[in-house]
């Protein structure tokens, strides 16, 4: 899984509830003004990534009021959470649960990683023989196992390497 940015997620969420493929602020403003569902994470997102001028020539009058009111002296949206209204929490915790999946899962590899070192402190198994034989790719594997690199390998991936290792530890036992 991929870290994703709080931009990012916004930008996602607001395509979904449009059904657009091309995201221009232009033509999104004019729909945002009209609906509440869609404007909170427009404001969110553009909070993120634009300047308040930038903000003012894009929103009409309802959304830049309500930007104005919501938004516009809050620094952080994440340490701010609480002092927002409860649409804007929702949003902002539908991104929190997303980055928590993301830590717990690398915290899980990380721990499957340490048992693979583990395991394979006494078989006479190469990086090469575990890349060719599960097909993975070995600058990825390097990646993950040497220099720390989580999103490298994927969680499903791990496991694959741990299953195998125990397949050969059983084999030589």
């Amino acid at each position: 899984m991929r870290y994703q940015t709080f931009g990012n997620y916004l930008k996602g969420q607001i395509k979904e509830m449009t059904g657009i493929e091309r995201f221009q602020l232009s033509r999104l403003a004019p729909v945002a003004e009209k609906s509440q569902r869609l404007r909170v994470p427009f404001l969110l997102y553009l909070h993120e990534v634009k300047s308040k001028d930038e903000i003012a020539s894009l929103l009409g009058e309802i959304a830049f009021a309500e930007y104005e009111k919501t938004l516009s002296d809050v620094e952080d949206v994440f340490a701010d959470a609480n002092s927002l209204p409860i649409d804007y929490r929702r949003v902002i915790a539908g991104y929190a649960r997303i980055f928590e999946a993301h830590k717990a899962e690398n915290e899980s590899k990380r721990l499957i990683a340490k048992r693979i070192a583990e395991r394979r402190r006494g078989l006479d198994l190469s990086d090469y023989r575990i890349c060719r034989e599960l097909n993975i790719n070995p600058g990825n594997f390097n990646a993950f196992f040497y220099h720390g690199n989580d999103n490298a390998l994927s969680l499903d991936k791990v496991k694959l390497i741990y299953r195998f290792i125990e397949f050969c530890r059983e084999r030589l036992l």
